[in-house]
This record gives structure tokens, sequence and C-alpha cells, in this order.
């Protein structure tokens, strides 16, 4: 009987652009940090019992920028955690952060960040099934 433990998968300032704001030319650099958990076998056999961060970091960086433009950096954070929970049914929690590196203030960067739980976005994955 395989045993399952606790695994984290984190990703560290991976750079994309995304459109932010309310005209065309508003697609903006972002840092893309994200940490998600869940439980997979204790020790994996083969490529599928581990999270895999390629196709995390594939639609990061190839599919989510062709999304729309929003206006609120906030809603991207929710897009990126609904893929998350979508994408692999193991991931229980997790932590994202978004950073906007040329947004001009006295700070270095600022940073978006937000964690949720499976449970937190149980109706928002079922709507975007439909």
């Amino acid at each position: 009987m395989a045993l399952r433990a606790k695994w984290s998968l984190r990703v560290d300032e991976l750079p994309t652009r995304l459109a932010l704001g309310d005209t065309a030319d508003g697609v903006q650099p972002v840092l893309v940090s994200l940490l998600i958990e869940g439980l997979a076998p204790d020790e994996p056999g083969r490529q599928e019992d581990c999270f895999d961060a390629a196709p995390v970091c594939d639609w990061i960086t190839g599919e989510w920028p062709k999304s729309a433009a929003t206006p609120l950096i906030e809603t991207r954070v929710n897009q990126l955690l609904l893929f998350l929970f979508a994408h692999d049914k193991r991931v229980q929690n997790a932590w994202v952060a978004l950073v906007r590196p040329d947004v001009p203030s006295r700070a270095a960067r600022i940073t978006i960040e937000r964690s949720a739980s499976r449970s937190q976005f149980q109706l928002r994955l079922r709507d975007s099934s439909r």
C-alpha cells in the first residue's frame, strides 16, 4: 500500500507579461511566484506521481499572457489560483505572489499576494468546468 505525503512545489519570480489596465498598451512585466501543496505518494515511482512545474510555467508564460486585459492585478492573482486548483486535483493549498517591478513608487517592488485552500475555490472550480 502506497503511503501519501505532503509535497510542495515552489516557483520563484518567473517572468511573464500580462495585460493590466484599461488601455491596449497595458501589457506589463510581472514576476510570478507560487507555492502549491498537496498529497502525493511518499515514494513516487513515475513522473505522474509528482507535481510538475513545466505545464504550470508553460501556462504562466504562454497561455495566460494571451488572456484579456483586466484593470486589477488582484484579478490576475485569482486567475492563477483558479488555474492551479483546476490543473492538478491533488493541490490542496496554494500561495501566489505577483510582482510589478516597473511600477513607479518609492518601493523597489510592489507585490500582491494571496493564499487559498481548494475548499475556498470549490464554487469557482465548478463554474469553470461548465
